[in-house]
């Protein structure tokens, strides 16, 4: 129990706590998860591998452009132009590759970017300091006031005599950040704020005490090369971040300016549907999962950035999907990148047939898509159901009897029952009692018995009229609402539609069966609720049955179990 999780838990777990997506707390930085706006269209919900493999090339495109502007100013100084043209036919060889074929590609020039930025990291900082130290050592309030201007720092003259190196230590990192940053500003053609520390550090300076205007202009110069080698240098953390900070920015983008994905006008700027936030951890996740399995085949390379030290502390060693069919190509793809790069234990069960999610998987191509190369075993023994049951969703699968080569519970069972003109809810209670009664006079002992309506709404209702008619025969019903317990043994449960995956029971009666026709994907569901009854199933409709029915049910119209084919103890009950 502590480790099954549905995938709407994972999916707000990851999205807000381990990935920086979802708000947290009020916070204005991150994205609102909202319901089904209608912003998505019907080829994102139905084709969400390509939806996300366009959105994968939109985002890989923005950030080599980015790293492009780098490349190009480290072409063009005066000692570097060699390094920018390597690095600039690099990135031409680049743009339709993931993060983690770059970050190898770099490797050639790493020592010689290292040695750079710690060549020109070196010359900053002692150009910084002989410009502190001319001034501190004739200027006896200059120390004093680089501190003083420090507002949360309140510094009180006995610690000041106490420690007087720590005390210099502080102001030589005040003017330090200073200096940097006016650098920086000079070298942008900007001005720092006034009322930023910075601002106030180099106003209370003046030009006296700064480094002069032209050793400003080559300092802001080599800040901003070390910053464009940075992000080209795969130890430190620039180097990731670049990527990974830009995924909502760049995903935000490409929402704003696609039309096959989106529906104009649909929501607010910062809410986005869960099948957006899937797209977006999947590009988290694949990517991570990339450069993690790097490092385990080779020497580390790339320092731990916070989105590759979360990835890295969510791998599992094994992850078991169930009802693989309702799960989005996407979603099993974000489950693949979290197996461990050691293992990739990732294994999937499942019925794609009894698909009842718009967005699932409906094709092996879709699981291949999402688990590379994959052991596929179909299963070809029926284990569960009678011949005749079979039968049925053999029909409703299309398969024309060629899905299973041999039944373990080869028996042909019972015919399927239908109640028609059943309008009135407690004529529906009635006759589902006697079916049930039926089966219990017959078995001796009262097996698992569902009655499935098509929405949460009917659930109570049904429930208390059944109760009703069950008080003389010492039964009862209890609605089995989403989340809640399926209740005891004998009891009868009453229970929607959608939650019935992956159960099974020996009786299931599909209430006002005809709802369905109103679902975009009746024919699913329809197989669902027939797939998850073992020998005993009926149908009620309000009206007649409808010709829908009839041609899938073969002109079923037997009200009871009196005609009994194999007689109830051979069943296994």
């Amino acid at each position: 129990e502590n480790n099954l999780k549905t995938w709407e838990e994972l999916r707000i777990e990851f999205a807000t706590n381990h990935f920086r997506i979802l708000s947290q707390g009020g916070l204005q930085n991150g994205l609102i998860l909202t319901p089904s706006s209608g912003r998505l269209t019907q080829a994102a919900v139905g084709n969400s591998s390509r939806w996300y493999s366009d959105f994968k090339r939109f985002h890989l495109s923005c950030y080599y452009n980015s790293l492009r502007v780098y490349a190009n100013r480290i072409a063009h100084s005066d000692d570097l132009g060699d390094l920018g043209k390597s690095l600039q036919v690099l990135l031409d060889k680049s743009d339709s590759q993931p993060l983690s074929w770059f970050s190898k590609a770099l490797l050639p020039y790493q020592d010689q970017i290292d040695q750079i930025i710690a060549n020109k990291n070196a010359a900053i900082r002692q150009e910084i300091k002989s410009a502190f130290q001319k001034h501190a050592d004739y200027a006896p309030n200059f120390i004093d006031g680089l501190v003083s201007i420090n507002q949360d720092l309140k510094v009180k003259s006995a610690v000041k005599e106490a420690s007087k190196e720590r005390f210099k230590a502080e102001a030589f990192r005040i003017y330090t950040e200073s200096v940097l940053e006016q650098a920086s500003a000079l070298a942008a053609g900007k001005t720092l704020p006034q009322q930023s520390r910075s601002g106030q550090v180099v106003a209370w300076l003046g030009g006296g005490r700064l480094p002069s205007a032209a050793n400003l202009q080559a300092l802001g110069a080599d800040l901003a090369l070390v910053k464009a080698l940075k992000r080209f240098h795969s130890s430190t953390k620039n180097f990731l971040n670049g990527y990974f900070d830009l995924i909502v920015d760049d995903y935000l983008y490409f929402r704003r300016s696609n039309r096959l994905w989106y529906n104009p006008s649909q929501g607010g700027v910062r809410q986005v549907e869960g099948l957006e936030v899937d797209l977006m951890l999947l590009a988290f996740l694949e990517e991570g999962s990339d450069l993690l399995k790097c490092d385990f085949k080779i020497p580390k390379t790339v320092a731990r950035n916070w989105s590759l030290a979360n990835h890295e502390f969510l791998l599992r060693n094994q992850i078991f999907v169930d009802e693989v069919s309702d799960f989005s190509p996407v979603q099993l793809k974000c489950l693949q990148a979290l197996s461990h790069p050691a293992y990739g234990a990732v294994s999937a069960a499942g019925d794609l047939e009894s698909r009842i999610t718009p967005w699932g998987v409906n094709s092996v191509d879709d699981l291949q898509w999402a688990i590379p190369k994959p052991k596929l075993a179909e299963l070809s023994v029926n284990y569960r159901q009678s011949r005749q049951l079979v039968e049925l969703t053999d029909t409703l699968s299309g398969s024309n009897g060629e899905r299973y080569t041999s039944s373990y519970y080869d028996v042909h069972g019972v015919q399927t029952v239908v109640a028609e003109k059943c309008a009135d809810l407690y004529n529906t209670a009635f006759w589902l009692t006697e079916r049930i009664w039926e089966i219990k006079e017959r078995c001796g002992q009262l097996p698992s018995v569902a009655v499935v309506v098509s929405s949460n709404s009917q659930i109570a209702p049904l429930t208390e009229a059944l109760n009703k008619a069950l008080t003389h025969h010492s039964l009862k019903a209890v609605p089995c609402r989403p989340g809640q317990p399926l209740g005891r043994t004998n009891d009868i449960r009453v229970i929607a539609i959608d939650q019935i995956r992956g159960l099974e029971f020996e009786a299931l009666f599909l209430v006002n069966a005809a709802d369905l026709l109103s679902r975009p994907n009746f024919r699913m569901l329809f197989y669902l609720a027939a797939s998850r009854a073992v020998s005993y199933f009926g149908l009620t409709f309000k009206d007649t049955m409808p010709v829908e029915f009839d041609g899938i049910a073969g002109g079923l119209v037997a009200s009871d179990w009196t005609q009994i084919e194999v007689p109830l103890e051979t069943l296994n009950i």
